[in-house]
């Protein structure tokens, strides 16, 4: 079994002003089944159209559709097919995502495949230019 490793919340609350305009500014709601995103005043900027969405970071974020993962930009265009079992924020300017044949890749923004891991349960976002690893019940950091 493979998991990835995230850890973050978000709560918003649309009366809230301290909710500061932002163009650039889209979160992740949920309304009824499906996930969409709204800017800073509340207004849908993406329909509510997935099964569960991520996070935008490097103008991408993952979304989930038929229990496949793709990625958006902030316009809401699909950028690459709903392809991948799982998908990770971007960070750094790189994701993980999990392929068809369970392998681990490394993408980069132009969706290109820049390694691939094997052996690997736990993979974590690449911060300042690290992301730890585990590998037979060992931890590591890749770069």
């Amino acid at each position: 079994s493979f998991i990835f490793c995230c850890s973050s919340i978000l709560f918003v609350g649309c009366n809230n002003t301290a909710l500061k305009p932002s163009a650039s500014l889209l979160i992740p709601v949920k309304t009824g089944n499906n996930w969409g995103y709204i800017d800073s005043t509340c207004s849908f900027k993406v329909d509510p159209a997935f099964e569960n969405a991520g996070e935008f970071h490097n103008n991408r974020a993952f979304v989930i559709k038929a229990g496949r993962s793709a990625y958006i930009n902030d316009s809401g265009r699909v950028i690459c097919p709903f392809q991948f079992l799982q998908a990770t924020d971007f960070s750094d300017s790189l994701a993980f995502v999990l392929d068809k044949n369970s392998a681990i890749q490394c993408i980069d923004l132009n969706m290109k495949t820049k390694f691939t891991l094997k052996d690997v349960q736990e993979v974590s976002n690449f911060k300042e230019g690290l992301a730890s690893v585990k590998q037979a019940d060992k931890y590591g950091f890749i770069k």
